[in-house]
């Protein structure tokens, strides 16, 4: 296939975010316990981001590899959030 018959695809459709544990550092120092009490018994709800493939959500290598594969030459990445159709327990619960 010529060159000038292929097509550049980049997706729009990437939601990502950090280790769990990576986001203590940016709470203030009155939500530390209540945040470790929370981090130690959160269970992911989603099946398709546990171990081992939890860490594609942070792993910017291993992201880039499966975009690669796919053949996607770039992505648009937006925080992770949760949405009305997000399970309950997915969301962080709000501060105090």
């Amino acid at each position: 296939m010529p060159l000038d018959d292929r097509y550049t695809v980049i997706s729009a459709d990437c939601h990502a975010g950090g280790d769990i544990g990576d986001y203590r550092q940016y709470l203030d120092s009155r939500y530390l316990d209540e945040f470790d009490a929370w981090a130690a018994a959160y269970v992911n709800p989603y099946a398709d981001l546990t171990e081992p493939d939890a860490g594609r959500n942070w792993d910017s290598e291993r992201r880039n590899s499966d975009l690669d594969g796919q053949g996607i030459a770039g992505e648009v990445i937006f925080p992770i959030r949760c949405r009305r159709s997000s399970p309950r327990e997915a969301c962080p619960p709000r501060p105090p």
